[in-house]
């Protein structure tokens, strides 16, 4: 076997340690999340007796929030305001 070759070899390996140690590591992570998975399932959250009802996120009581509403001018919208904000009507140029 010339030098080349064992350079070639050496490298092959170096990449299949690589490969398998890589293999190694998701193959205990994936161990590891269908142990926490199967865990997660058995513990069953509490549920509210009266089930789900208007406000409430997450099992937590929350008192229902107001519809936003969009401030409008008393007039309506003219010219030279632009998203309720009063501003000088625009000059025209060349006309």
């Amino acid at each position: 076997m010339t030098s080349a070759e064992k350079f070639v070899a050496a490298a092959y390996l170096v990449v299949f340690a690589v490969v398998l140690a890589w293999v190694l590591i998701i193959g205990t992570k994936l161990t590891r999340l269908q142990r926490e998975v199967a865990e997660l399932e058995a513990a069953e959250p509490p549920v509210r007796a009266s089930g789900p009802v208007e406000g409430v996120r997450g099992n937590r009581a929350v008192p229902p929030r107001e519809a936003a509403q969009r401030p409008v001018r008393a007039g309506g919208p003219v010219e030279g305001v632009q998203g309720n904000r009063e501003v000088p009507p625009r000059e025209r140029r060349g006309g």
